[in-house]
């Protein structure tokens, strides 16, 4: 396992919150995504706020190995920061993972438990096939060119790809260019295990967290999630999905990325993760 995996802290301004909070990336991106926006707003509302990178994004160790880690050892990653982060505050963290990380949160959960957790754009319980079939359509030479080379970047290689994926069609040029640049090729075994084999097992979450709370959030205009994958999880987990209307995948970056942060501090309030 990599040493040193890249781990951003974020103080608590204010009259701290007791339980901190651990935000966790999804795939092709790193910490860099909550910079700038989620993680210093949740600071500034009392929270301990950490920012992970899995082995091989961002600034950790071991992206000359990347098409080698599975969905295990990205969640061995997630065990150790939260081991790491519990050092540090005297508390395990709420977790909130986006699209890979959600999936990562998912599996972590079958053994493991946390204060509560966020599934914000999630890969849905029955895993990426749905979507890696929707890319093969929409791009089938760019797909064939993935499995070649087996390197997945090239699905996220120009910003108007990752516009489409990602983000709302009147996404901001000059910022789509600073989101897109930092971009990366993803595991090429971790997307068949979440595509195909290793899914979630949601009665061994909940006989594991039988009293966790969880929030489910979605957007409306996911290009790769769609609404009725996001609320299918909810209804697994036994609660309902929030879905946001005109925003799409990349949720705490999108325009509005206010209002989801909103919501989950109001289930934070609302379930004492004080």
């Amino acid at each position: 396992m990599p040493t040193h995996l890249e781990l951003i802290r974020f103080r608590a301004q204010g009259e701290a919150k007791q339980t901190p909070i651990l935000l966790l990336h999804g795939a092709w991106h790193g910490a860099w995504c909550w910079l700038d926006a989620f993680a210093p707003t949740l600071a500034e509302r009392g929270y301990h706020t950490f920012v992970m990178s899995l082995r091989g994004h961002g600034n950790s160790p071991g992206r000359e190995q990347i098409n080698s880690y599975r969905i295990a050892d990205y969640v061995e990653d997630l065990h150790d920061i939260v081991i790491e982060v519990e050092a540090q505050t005297g508390q395990k963290p709420v977790v909130i993972g986006h699209s890979m990380g959600g999936f990562i949160c998912q599996k972590y959960l079958e053994a493991h438990s946390l204060p509560g957790v966020v599934l914000l754009a999630t890969i849905p319980r029955e895993g990426f096939l749905p979507t890696l079939l929707r890319l093969l359509i929409r791009s089938p030479l760019t797909s064939l060119r993935v499995g070649l080379t087996r390197n997945s970047y090239f699905f996220v290689a120009t910003p108007q790809a990752a516009r489409e994926k990602f983000y709302s069609s009147d996404f901001p040029d000059d910022k789509l260019q600073k989101v897109w640049e930092p971009l990366q090729q993803e595991s090429f075994r971790s997307t068949w295990e979440v595509a195909l084999t290793g899914l979630p097992q949601p009665e061994r979450v909940k006989a594991q967290n039988p009293d966790m709370p969880m929030l489910v959030l979605g957007g409306a205009d996911d290009a790769i999630f769609y609404v009725p994958q996001i609320e299918g999880t909810a209804r697994a987990y036994g609660t309902e999905a929030v879905i946001f209307p005109d925003m799409a995948h990349n949720m705490m970056l999108e325009r509005g990325w206010e209002s989801v942060l909103d919501r989950i501090a109001d289930w934070l309030t609302d379930h004492a993760i004080t």
